[in-house]
């Protein structure tokens, strides 16, 4: 789960003029073996499938017209077949893109041969972890090597920023923080303008977020604006989550219950939602009456409050004290009872703590 498997791009048209009659004929190919494809229901009647695409594709590249359409076409290639290595429909497909790149890096096409060999390198990962059999902490150790190396290699291509931020969620998700910490810091500096740059900012935000007052405010899910400022005074649970998100929903009763318990204390909760449409969101909240405020913006986990808090997994909660502060960065529903229990002692009378 450290890298998002490329989508699939639907076949395009070069972008010049005219096209010769052998081009034509290899993109009357292309349409339907495409049209065979989306009919074809079993994987390992797809494998070939996809390895007559690729061939075609690859064909299709060198007859280009231009060096930005031979372009487009190898990147399409690149993107299909790794998309089906990882459905698991071509597994050839990860020697099919090593191939490619040392094709291309040969023919010192540096641009090309750094979006082939990132593809290749993450369809490869994919391709392991599908082995049941597989030494996981070896493959996790493997893959962030691996990234490191890629990053040395091509320093300047455009897929390195995703290849600084799979690095740094690496290293955070095996609690090596300092080394993501440091990654993260590296691409925000290096590619700012990136979603990536400005995820690894959000996360470094997060990582460094413990005793300092949180910022948050967003559109609110049933309207108006939500602003964490306006609970200031209060102890705040702040918690992302989707609907789609089954341990999300799996701490909701403990959330309820908690509210219950200690609302009157001073104890709330500013949920922030990403489901990718807020009409399902909606929906739910009325149907589980969860009675507090949400935060909502299109986007889901690549949305604005998501991004500026760097969240990787859902559910995340922060715990905010009453003076705005972060007390908790990743609190499990678990241990917040014994955390409002301490942080409430002194509001609740003794014949009525929990």
């Amino acid at each position: 789960f450290f890298f998002r498997p490329a989508a699939a791009p639907n076949a395009r048209m070069p972008s010049g003029g005219g096209v010769g009659q052998e081009l034509q004929k290899l993109l009357t190919e292309l349409e339907k073996l495409d049209q065979t494809l989306a009919q074809t229901q079993r994987a390992e009647e797809k494998a070939p499938l996809h390895a007559q695409r690729a061939t075609l594709l690859e064909q299709i590249a060198q007859q280009a017209a231009s060096p930005q359409d031979r372009q487009l076409w190898y990147k399409q290639l690149a993107d299909t077949v790794g998309a089906a290595v990882q459905t698991g429909e071509y597994p050839q497909g990860a020697e099919r893109l090593a191939q490619l790149y040392e094709k291309l890096k040969k023919a010192q096409d540096v641009d090309i041969a750094a979006y082939v060999r990132f593809r290749q390198l993450t369809a490869e990962y994919g391709l392991a972890l599908q082995n049941p059999k597989a030494d996981f902490a070896k493959l996790q150790a493997d893959w962030l090597k691996t990234l490191e190396e890629f990053i040395s290699q091509y320093p300047n291509s455009p897929d390195t920023s995703e290849a600084m931020l799979q690095l740094a969620m690496g290293y955070e998700f095996a609690g090596q923080e300092t080394d993501a910490l440091k990654w993260y810091s590296e691409l925000a500096g290096k590619f700012p303008q990136t979603h990536a740059g400005k995820k690894a900012a959000g996360a470094q935000r997060r990582l460094q977020s413990v005793g300092k007052v949180l910022e948050l405010a967003g559109k609110g899910l049933s309207g108006g604006q939500v602003d964490l400022a306006q609970y200031r005074g209060r102890i705040v649970l702040v918690h992302f989550w989707a609907t789609w998100c089954e341990p999300c929903k799996a701490d909701l009763p403990t959330l309820k219950d908690l509210l219950e318990r200690y609302g009157k204390a001073g104890f709330t909760i500013v949920g922030v939602n990403l489901d990718n449409s807020p009409e399902e969101a909606v929906q739910f909240v009325q149907e589980n009456r969860l009675q507090w405020a949400h935060i909502h913006e299109p986007g889901g986990l690549e949305s604005r409050p998501a991004t500026e808090l760097g969240i990787l997994t859902l559910p995340t909660m922060f715990l905010i004290g009453a003076d705005g502060k972060v007390i908790h960065r990743d609190i499990r529903a678990s241990q917040l009872d014994k955390e409002l229990r301490q942080l409430t002692a002194d509001k609740i009378p003794a014949a009525l703590k929990p």
